[in-house]
């Protein structure tokens, strides 16, 4: 745990809680999956997509590869198929239009995708869905160490909520669970001027 930059005291913590409830023949795989289940108690319980409120357009952030589209098609599979949602699609990652992206997920889905290149072309596609329950915004994977990228996401984010859509508007930074925590907190740094995020 420590040499994957969990703090000490964490790592002390967690060993501690599962030192008392194993058995001394304990296996590997006993432990390793005790380890990942106070973990996953540490963590607490995530915050869902909410929909509850009407209509809702939800933004994924986050560096390239940590999984946004991914995270989007499974999105979408669950609130179209499982909860009977209106579902739709905007990607701005138009890096990866030609290896696919949400496009695919989109024709497997049967829900409609918009590319869209500035901020007047997301508005417009938030019109164009505007009898939709839920619309899933794939934005182009930012490095944090580029501060004029993450000012692009900024400069979508104001334009959208400076168009007065009559539209919930939440905003997911999503990063891999394997990141390093000295880099978890450069990736949360480098997006702290984008309010409201989760």
């Amino acid at each position: 745990l420590i040499e994957s930059e969990v703090d000490e005291k964490v790592a002390n913590m967690i060993i501690e809680d599962i030192d008392t409830s194993l058995k001394k023949e304990s296996n590997i795989d006993n432990i390793i999956s005790a380890i990942y289940q106070k973990i996953i108690l540490k963590l607490g319980e995530p915050e869902a997509v909410n929909t509850d409120n009407g209509r809702t357009a939800v933004f994924f952030l986050g560096p390239t590869g940590v999984g946004k589209t991914t995270t989007i098609a499974k999105l979408a599979s669950e609130f179209k198929l499982n909860k009977g949602l209106k579902v739709a699609l905007i990607t701005a990652d138009t890096y990866r239009i030609a290896a696919g992206g949400l496009n695919t997920y989109a024709g497997i889905l049967d829900v409609p995708v918009s590319v869209i290149f500035t901020p007047e072309e997301l508005v417009e596609a938030l019109n164009k869905y505007s009898d939709y329950d839920l619309i899933l915004i794939d934005t182009a994977g930012r490095s944090h160490r580029n501060t004029e990228q993450v000012g692009e996401l900024e400069q979508l984010l104001e334009v959208t909520e400076k168009a007065e859509l009559d539209i919930n508007i939440e905003k997911y930074l999503v990063m891999s669970a394997t990141t390093k925590y000295r880099d978890l907190l450069n990736i949360t740094d480098a997006y702290k001027d984008i309010k409201d995020f989760r």
